[in-house]
C-alpha cells in the first residue's frame, strides 16, 4: 500500500505504513496540553489577560502578551469597548490620554468635547471647563475668550467690542421700584450697534448709569474719565453704562450716530444707550432721587437695589462707586 508521508488521519493510514497507531491531537495524551503542538489552534486563548482573545489581538494588531499595549491606563478591551484606538495612548490627539479622557468624563474620541474652541488637553492645562463651552458664564466661549486675549475664568471680564454679557438669569425677584433700597425696576435701551440691552442683564454686578447729553459741558468732562474709572473696576465685577438723553442739541435724542461718536471721542468700552421710551428719570423724580439736571449718576448694589445717586459729582459718584465694589467682593 502507497502512503503519502503529508497525511496523518487515522490510525489505520499509520498502520498500513508500518508506523505506529499513535497520532498526536491535542488533548489525546496524558500531559498534551493545548497549544504544546505545532498547529494547535486556541480559539479562545487569553495569554494576557485583557479580555480580548489572542485571535482578537491578532486582528487588531494589539500585543496578545500585553494587557494594555499602549500603556494609556486601560486594558485592550475596555479600549474596543469605549471605541477608543487600543494602540494609541491618546485615541483623539487632544493632549489627554484615554485614560484620562475616561476618568474626567471628556469624549477620549473628540479632541474638543465641548465644542468651545480648545482641545480638551489645553482646557485642563488653563483651568477652564472641558465640558462646558463657556466656563465663567460671561456669554462667551472659552476659545473665544483666549483668542480675544480676555480671561475665560473672570465672568467679568469678556472680549471688547463682541457685545455684553447676560447674566439675567441671576436677575432679583420680589418688589421694584425707584427709591433708594428698592430694586431699581428693569429697562431695555438700544446701543450704537442697534443691539437691545437691559439693566438685569448686569446683575451681580455694581452698576453706574449715567445719565449725559453731548450739548453738556460737564457730562463731557465726566467722561473724559469714565474708561479709566471702568478699568479700575471692571475685573471686580462693576459695569458703567452711558444713558445718553440728547445728541449735540437739546431735544434731538440720541441715534445712532451720536453714540457712535461719543463712544469714540472717549474711547469708551462699556455701553453707550440711548435713554428708553420708558422714562427711568421720570420716575425716579416721583421718588424725590433726581431733581433735575445731568450730569445725572445713579449707583445699583450688586443685588440690585439703588443705593445712592448724585447730580454733577462726578468725583463723588466714583468715590461711592469704588466704595461698593470693596464693601461687597463679587463672588
Amino acid at each position: 500500500m502507497r502512503c503519502s508521508s503529508w497525511l496523518v488521519l487515522f490510525a489505520v493510514s499509520a498502520l498500513a505504513c508500518g508506523g505506529s497507531t499513535d497520532v498526536d491531537l491535542p488533548g489525546d495524551n496524558p500531559g498534551d496540553n493545548p497549544g504544546d503542538n505545532p498547529g494547535d489552534v486556541v480559539e479562545d486563548l487569553d495569554s494576557d489577560g485583557d479580555g480580548l482573545t489572542d485571535q482578537e489581538e491578532a486582528e487588531l494588531g494589539t500585543d496578545a502578551s500585553k494587557a494594555d499595549s499602549d500603556d494609556d491606563g486601560l486594558t485592550d478591551l475596555e479600549e474596543v469597548e469605549a471605541g477608543t484606538n487600543p494602540l494609541a495612548a491618546d485615541t483623539d490627539a487632544d493632549g489627554l490620554s484615554d485614560f484620562d479622557e475616561i476618568e474626567l468624563g471628556t469624549d477620549p474620541t473628540v479632541e474638543d468635547s465641548d465644542a468651545d474652541g480648545l482641545l480638551d488637553g489645553e482646557e485642563v492645562t488653563l483651568g477652564t471647563d472641558p465640558l462646558l463651552a463657556d466656563s465663567d458664564g460671561d456669554s462667551f466661549d472659552d476659545g473665544v475668550e483666549v483668542t480675544e486675549i480676555s480671561d475665560p475664568l473672570n465672568k467679568f471680564d469678556w472680549p471688547a467690542g463682541m457685545g455684553w454679557p447676560d447674566f439675567s438669569a441671576d436677575a432679583p425677584t420680589g418688589a421694584r421700584g425707584y427709591d433708594v433700597g428698592d430694586i431699581l425696576e428693569n429697562f431695555t435701551v438700544t446701543d450704537a450697534n442697534g443691539d437691545t440691552l437691559s439693566l438685569d442683564q448686569f446683575s451681580g454686578m455694581v452698576r453706574m448709569l449715567d445719565f449725559s447729553a453731548g450739548w453738556c459741558g460737564p457730562c463731557r468732562a465726566a467722561a473724559g474719565g469714565a474708561e479709566a474709572e471702568y478699568q479700575k473696576l471692571k475685573g471686580d465685577g462693576f459695569m458703567m453704562m452711558h444713558v445718553m438723553v440728547d445728541g449735540y442739541t437739546r431735544g434731538s435724542g440720541a441715534g445712532s450716530t451720536f453714540l457712535t461718536e461719543w463712544t469714540n471721542a472717549y474711547g469708551l468700552t462699556f455701553p453707550v444707550v440711548s435713554e428708553n421710551s420708558q422714562n427711568t428719570r421720570y420716575y425716579l423724580q416721583q421718588a424725590g432721587l433726581y431733581r433735575g439736571g445731568i450730569p445725572f449718576f445713579l449707583l445699583i448694589d450688586r443685588d440690585g437695589s439703588i443705593d445712592s445717586a448724585f447730580t454733577g459729582q462726578a468725583a463723588s459718584a466714583s468715590a461711592r462707586a469704588e466704595a461698593m465694589v470693596a464693601e461687597n467682593p463679587a463672588e
